[in-house]
């Protein structure tokens, strides 16, 4: 899948969950498998490409889709394998709404 098409697909799942609202927040099984699939993420297993993305989103300010150009082209300079939009996406809302300083190495 190309850039352009795996980021659009990663912003349909983002509105699905955003659209959802507190309801997917809240139940418990859903964040204990949000954790699984953010533990499962091979590329967070790095500790180099960990700590590159936490030193770039703890001085991001914007809006979440603007993260998620920014963390696309993260990835991209990296060379890393991307997961699915899915995982990507629940990345992108823990990173959004989590305190800073980002702790990735917590999930």
């Amino acid at each position: 899948m190309d850039k352009d098409n795996c980021i659009d697909a990663v912003k349909d799942v983002l509105l699905d969950k955003l659209n959802e609202g507190n309801k997917y927040w809240s139940r418990e099984e859903e964040i204990a498998d949000q954790i699984r699939i953010i533990k499962e993420i091979e590329f967070l297993k790095d500790e180099m490409i960990r700590n590159t993305i936490e030193e770039k989103m703890d001085s991001f300010s914007g809006d979440i889709w603007e993260l998620t150009e920014e963390l696309f082209e993260l990835l991209r300079d990296k060379a890393v394998a991307l997961p699915s939009a899915d995982a990507l996406a629940v990345l992108i809302l823990y990173i959004f709404y989590t305190e800073k300083p980002l702790d990735l190495s917590v999930v």
